[in-house]
């Protein structure tokens, strides 16, 4: 066979390749109360979520007129899809509450629905979410962010698992032109369920 006709073959086959890659099946991902693939013990619809900011640390929201920096704050819901083959895990949240900003205030309303995405061959997630509204309050000012973040949002399984915020940027949604485009910062510490680790459905 001549360069070019192996060049040929060659080239077949990897569209080949890619056509069966394109076409596979994406995994759906559970919360799951042990540290194995596939899940064997899954955390089903209606299982309470808690979370509180980790210990020592700070939840700061950075916006155009000022940044709100809150020692305490906490997310409870409970897991609304058990998640399965065809669908992922996902739970609402009910009450998140911000406090000790100083003389800023930082409101969430939505209700937020988090939605887990595993990430193969691992215990971690990444995280969309969406129905997501905040409203920062500082110095007069008034802005309103939302209403679906899908970046730098990560949780981490694990005996006692965690929820990373990472500079997670969030959309100016209402407000002047000191309301410019937010960005999140904080670590949660999920209290539960306990353990959770996130895993192939």
């Amino acid at each position: 066979m001549n360069s070019f006709k192996r060049a040929a073959a060659l080239t077949l086959a990897m569209a080949g390749l890619t056509v069966v890659v394109g076409i596979a099946p994406a995994s759906a991902t559970v919360g799951c109360k042990t540290n194995s693939i596939p899940c064997s013990s899954i955390y089903g619809t209606g299982t309470p979520v808690e979370l509180s900011l980790k210990t020592g640390s700070t939840a700061v929201f950075e916006f155009g007129a000022a940044t709100i920096k809150c020692s305490k704050s906490s997310l409870k819901g409970e897991a609304a899809n058990a998640g399965g083959s065809a669908f992922t895990w996902w739970w609402d949240v009910t009450n998140t509450s911000f406090s000790e900003c100083g003389s800023c205030t930082l409101s969430v309303a939505g209700p937020p629905r988090f939605i887990a995405h595993w990430k193969a061959f691992t215990v971690l997630a990444n995280y969309t979410i969406e129905k997501i509204e905040a409203t920062a309050t500082c110095g007069g000012t008034k802005c309103v962010y939302g209403t679906m973040v899908s970046e730098k949002v990560t949780g981490e399984g694990g005996e006692m698992a965690v929820l990373k915020f990472e500079g997670t940027p969030i959309a100016k949604k209402e407000g002047s032109f000191l309301c410019t485009a937010a960005k999140f910062t904080a670590e949660y510490t999920v209290n539960a369920p306990a353990p959770l680790y996130y895993e192939e459905a």
